[in-house]
């Protein structure tokens, strides 16, 4: 058995937050994600490999034999409208983030084993104000969401 990192992936892209009743939001997967020179149609959920301190890939035996753990870390940034899109008055801004996070945490709740052999193990949603891509100077209001899932590979 390989690794299922793909499938992982395009498990969590299937999942379908919503920031508002119907308001559905894209996504760009490893298959489509753009970084640099797009103009960003939002909302949009971008699924990326995350980087930093955080980047995962920890790697563990299982026992003894051939079977690994792995923890993958993976980014999911949403992403709700540019910053100089917002007015002063902010009210549902923060109202469509929250809604968004508590979406968000139900569909990690129903879907805690994306792949057969992989579990979600953390999680964490942050909302705040993110550039995107990073050095363009185009900031958002949205929630960057960081998902630790577990594989075990033999």
């Amino acid at each position: 058995m390989s690794s299922e990192l793909i499938a992982i992936y395009t498990a969590v892209a299937a999942w379908a937050p919503v920031y508002k009743s119907g308001g559905t939001v894209k996504v760009w997967n490893l298959a489509n994600l753009r970084s640099t020179g797009v103009e960003l149609e939002t909302p949009l959920r971008i699924l990326a490999v995350e980087t930093g301190d955080t980047s995962g890939e920890e790697l563990n035996f299982v026992e003894l034999g051939k079977m690994v753990a792995v923890t993958w870390s993976i980014l999911d940034l949403f992403l709700l409208r540019l910053v100089t899109e917002t007015p002063r008055h902010r009210a549902n801004v923060d109202t469509e983030m929250m809604h968004y996070q508590v979406s968000y945490l139900d569909a990690l709740a129903a879907d805690r084993t994306p792949t057969a052999h992989s579990e979600i193990i953390d999680a964490s949603m942050t909302p705040g104000v993110y550039e995107w891509p990073e050095g363009s100077g185009r900031f958002y209001h949205g929630v960057k969401c960081v998902i630790s899932i577990r594989e075990y590979v033999a």
